[in-house]
């Protein structure tokens, strides 16, 4: 019954969060508003809004922040904890696991929900958390992240490994890829003018916002003051249209178009600075020179029993550097303490864990491709006070969901020299499916 409420809880808000829209202030995820009153031209309009929209793309596309259940929990597919987190939802279920044989250690269903403090504050503010000028002014309150949930545990554990409640909280101490952190907005700003100076992407996109202004607005702005000349061509309006509306009258000419415009006009720049026919060697350096600069967080996790079952606890650093341009190598360091019920069978336990995630399908686009395929390989080694050392090696595969951005299906295989509780070599598939809410949305607005 628990685990069918439970699975219950966890599918209600996922359908929830995932199809209801987010709160909206005025702004509507609207990069137009913060350029509106920095830019009297044309061109350096859309210069502003190449940068409002890349720099929250750069950050949201990153394949390593982690959505999975915590390493913490016996049904995950994570062996190794990611430093970030999404930067708004992420939802994990984790199904019950596969073993070698009939007699081993099974787990059951697992599921989280893991959010920030930036989600929990564009909330309380009632603003749409996708806004760009909205996100960039806060980029500290994405450092703390929180995650809740069900660990399935292990139905066979005498000692009390059966269900409790998953409680965790991470803090990112170094934040470097966080493009509106560091020195990073440096970084963007060079990757931004030299698409806004590339020819293919400036004269494509320019078109495209031209002729869509001209066509929403020019309908009941007319040439902004400007008379027509009698019997003028189409062609001849559109151009005095240009020079009048989008010259001297930007400004005014910006600020009547409806939420439904801007959020096509977000469209339109979106599409054409993600598209790979503009893809230069300049954009590639500095957004892979942000992903891969280096993070450090704090973690705690903790699993929560009830009655004389065992509460269990992990806290330490957790540590990601990009060795390449599609490889990302992350570093656990621990201590785990298990909280037995019986006196005297506390256990202790020195923690060390590495994983290396490497992104198997090519970027489709300049800021990151939204759906990777990832590979990765983990290993863990743990030293316990009252029991023989542990080794586990783990490889893991994660597929994104076809139509679906920001979803996906990890499936891992991990083999281990031993567990707490059998003496012998273990082998166990995992699966589940994971939804980070911040992609999801991204593509929907």
């Amino acid at each position: 019954m628990f685990r069918k409420k439970s699975l219950t809880l966890l599918a209600a808000l996922a359908i929830v969060v995932a199809f209801a829209p987010p709160g909206r202030s005025q702004s509507n995820g609207d990069p137009l508003k913060a350029c509106e009153n920095q830019t009297t031209t044309f061109d350096t309009w859309t210069a502003c809004l190449i940068d409002k929209v890349a720099t929250p793309i750069v950050n949201q596309r990153h394949p390593a922040k982690q959505v999975e259940v915590p390493s913490i929990a016996d049904n995950t597919t994570s062996l190794v904890d990611q430093t970030s987190s999404p930067d708004l939802v992420g939802l994990a279920l984790n199904l019950a696991g596969l073993k070698e044989n009939s007699d081993a250690s099974g787990n059951g269903t697992s599921g989280t929900i893991t959010t920030s403090a930036y989600a929990l504050y564009a909330a309380a503010k009632n603003r749409d958390p996708l806004d760009p000028d909205f996100y960039v002014k806060h980029p500290n309150l994405r450092r703390f992240s929180f995650t809740l949930g069900r660990d399935g545990g292990n139905a066979t554990d005498p000692t009390g490994g059966g269900p409790a409640t998953v409680v965790g909280f991470k803090v990112l101490v170094l934040n470097w890829r966080d493009v509106a952190s560091h020195d990073n907005g440096t970084k963007l700003m060079t990757a931004s003018a030299a698409l806004a100076t590339s020819a293919v992407a400036t004269l494509k996109m320019d078109k495209e916002l031209q002729d869509f202004l001209f066509q929403e607005l020019a309908p009941t702005l007319g040439l902004c003051g400007a008379a027509g000349a009698p019997g003028a061509s189409p062609i001849a309006n559109q151009v005095a249209f240009l020079n009048n509306c989008l010259g001297p009258a930007l400004v005014t000419t910006v600020a009547r178009l409806t939420p439904q415009q801007r959020k096509e006009i977000k469209a339109i720049v979106t599409r054409n600075i993600d598209d790979p026919a503009t893809f230069m060697n300049t954009v590639n350096q500095e957004v892979w020179e942000i992903r891969r600069a280096p993070q450090l967080s704090f973690t705690f996790q903790s699993k929560l029993r009830n009655g004389n079952g065992d509460d269990e606890y992990r806290t330490g650093v957790l540590f990601d550097y990009g060795v390449y341009e599609r490889m990302n190598l992350t570093v656990n360091g621990t201590f785990d303490y298990k909280d037995s019920k019986l006196i005297g069978a506390d256990t202790r336990a020195g923690r060390v864990a590495a994983e290396g995630i490497f992104q198997l399908t090519p970027n489709r686009g300049n800021f990151g491709d939204p759906r990777p395929y990832l590979f990765s390989a983990s290993s863990e080694a743990k030293w316990a006070n009252n029991s023989k050392s542990t080794y586990t090696g783990q490889l893991k595969l994660t597929i994104p969901i076809p139509g679906l951005t920001g979803v996906n299906f990890p499936i891992s295989v991990s083999v281990a020299n031993r567990s707490d509780l059998i003496k012998e070599k273990t082998v166990r598939g995992k699966f589940g499916f994971t939804i980070d809410i911040t992609k999801l949305l991204s593509q929907i607005q």
